[in-house]
């Protein structure tokens, strides 16, 4: 299985145009299954303690980074006029 995508990947690098490699089989699809058949190769090769450690120690780092620029500019703030909303970063434009 992982030479499957492997090979898929090595072609959609190659051939960046195509109609079949972009709309009909999405990339996301494909690396889903090499994660999966990854894990579950990892798990049958009596690896999967070293998968737990792995995704247990990565994910809170992953999730801590994912927490704080979700927030970073996810927002605008906007002052209420008499003319509508405007935005600040319009209004400090003006200034």
């Amino acid at each position: 299985m992982t030479y499957v995508t492997t090979v898929y990947c090595l072609i959609l690098r190659s051939c960046p145009n195509s109609v079949l490699l972009h709309r009909i089989i999405d990339k996301r699809f494909v690396l889903c299954l090499l994660a999966i058949a990854t894990s579950v190769q990892l798990v049958l090769t009596e690896a999967g303690i070293h998968l737990a450690v792995t995704l247990a120690s990565s994910m809170p780092v992953v999730l801590l980074h994912t927490v704080l620029w979700a927030g970073y500019d996810a927002y605008e703030i906007e002052n209420v006029s008499g003319a509508g909303y405007e935005s600040v970063a319009q209004n400090e434009d003006a200034a």
